[in-house]
């Protein structure tokens, strides 16, 4: 693995921040996001190009502006097919981009298939913070300052359903990879998980909200390693009628399972494993008792218990971030955190870090941090035509940096198709028969020996 920071200027001379970054699923292009000089929103289209033999000669290339947005774009996103763009700002609108043929560059008489508007969404009131598109590329979910969250239908641009809920800002929102659920977090430290009804195209329910988590419901999910102040936990999954929520009692103390909203900045955008087995929701916190100190984390829960996190991930720092790798990779080992057929790689954002973790390992795979200049903003991935992985961070410093995975690296891709509505990611019965001390799962608060040379963008 290793860590690249281009020295290009990305968004202006005076290095205007950057908000969001997405790769195409198909090809070697990808977005940036956010404002210019002038305060209006910069939607930027560049390709890149990568070495299999050698990771040092990754290359980006700038292609063409997508101009629309009047004020700076907060998020940005290709569809899954790979046929629309769709991108979200504080003018509260939301603009779908196709593909047609047009004039390659302003006054050019060559042309070409370029990105061009195809839908203006107006709806919200205020700025959009996070938007999700479906599995299918149809719906696209949206979450608002307004405290509401918006379900879209993309070819017509009309919008279908509002939900209502939240008492702050909605800044993260996710949707299941078989549109049953949809997740949305909010500053207001909670988040709402809403339910497709039987027998419907696109209309949601509520379904609970998680809030509050009592230190009697600790056991089987965290251990907290107090004695040198490094965070741990177990990756000992206790069965699902342990994880079945429960209302804490009237007397006991229970604390927030969400941070407040001075202590995550810009996000909180959260991400569903591709085969829908795990949900990884930013912005947590934990403790195991009241006398341990709270710890920034970000909260794994499986698909038939959305209720409880079934895992703890100590982060160092508060989570912005998730994002799971978008391709599944055959399993080499017996142990697995979960029960599940496949490997799934996923990667935290912390305000000045990146923990990469594998659901075959009891550590990090990878770990970089304090290599940019200010807080870290969002995350993609991208898969190149020869097999590599490349991670994008974007950065308010007006930087972006590139993790980039040689051939093989993560694991030897696997074809996958995306199964029935049905419980997924049991835990697996091989992590409950370990002993605790053969268990722990340690985030590093520093990097590894092993780390990659961190690269200082240079202003």
């Amino acid at each position: 693995m290793r860590l690249e920071t281009p020295n290009i200027i990305w968004h202006g001379t005076d290095l205007q921040r950057i908000l969001s970054i997405d790769f195409h699923p198909h090809n070697t292009s990808f977005l940036t996001a956010g404002s210019s000089e002038d305060n209006i929103g910069f939607l930027k289209h560049w390709e890149y190009e990568i070495d299999s033999k050698d990771l040092t000669k990754f290359q980006v290339t700038y292609k063409r502006d997508l101009l629309g947005h009047e004020s700076p774009v907060n998020c940005c996103r290709f569809s899954p097919d790979g046929k629309y763009i769709a991108s979200a700002s504080d003018d509260k609108m939301i603009i779908i981009w196709i593909l047609r043929m047009g004039p390659i560059a302003f006054g050019s008489e060559e042309r070409g298939l370029v990105w061009t508007k195809h839908h203006t969404m107006p709806c919200h009131r205020e700025d959009i913070l996070d938007l999700k598109w479906s599995a299918d590329s149809k719906y696209i979910v949206s979450g608002s300052v307004d405290e509401t969250v918006c379900i879209w239908q993309a070819e017509s641009g009309k919008i279908v359903q509002t939900l209502n809920g939240h008492t702050h800002y909605v800044q993260g929102v996710t949707i299941d990879p078989l549109f049953e659920f949809i997740t949305s977090q909010s500053s207001d430290r909670t988040v709402r998980v809403w339910q497709l009804l039987k027998n419907q195209a696109h209309n949601f329910k509520h379904l609970y909200t998680l809030k509050k988590m009592g230190n009697n419901q600790h056991k089987g999910i965290s251990n907290v390693n107090s004695a040198n102040n490094t965070p741990h936990f177990k990756s000992e999954a206790p069965s699902p009628e342990r994880m079945v929520q429960e209302e804490p009692e009237a007397n006991s103390d229970s604390y927030r399972l969400f941070l407040s909203e001075d202590q995550t900045p810009f996000f909180r955008r959260g991400s569903w494993s591709p085969c829908g087995s795990l949900l990884l929701l930013p912005a947590g916190q934990y403790r195991k008792d009241e006398k341990d100190k709270m710890q920034p984390s970000a909260y794994l829960f499986r698909r038939g218990d959305l209720q409880k996190p079934c895992l703890v991930l100590p982060c160092g720092k508060p989570a912005l971030a998730t994002s799971f790798c978008p391709r599944v990779f055959k399993r080499t080992k017996e142990f697995s955190l979960f029960d599940i057929d496949h490997v799934l790689v996923f990667a935290i954002m912390t305000i000045d870090s990146i923990i990469v973790y594998s659901t075959e390992s009891l550590s990090p795979i990878a770990f970089v941090s304090r290599f940019h200049y200010a807080a870290l903003s969002d995350i993609s991935w991208g898969r190149s035509p020869s097999g590599e992985f490349v991670l994008g961070v974007t950065s308010s410093d007006g930087f972006c940096s590139f993790m980039l995975f040689s051939q093989n690296e993560l694991g030897k891709e696997m074809a996958f198709v995306l199964p029935s509505k049905t419980t997924l990611a049991a835990p697996a019965e091989t992590a409950t028969a370990q002993s605790s001390s053969k268990m722990e799962i340690e985030a590093p608060l520093e990097p590894p020996s092993s780390a990659v040379k961190k690269i200082i963008p240079k202003k």
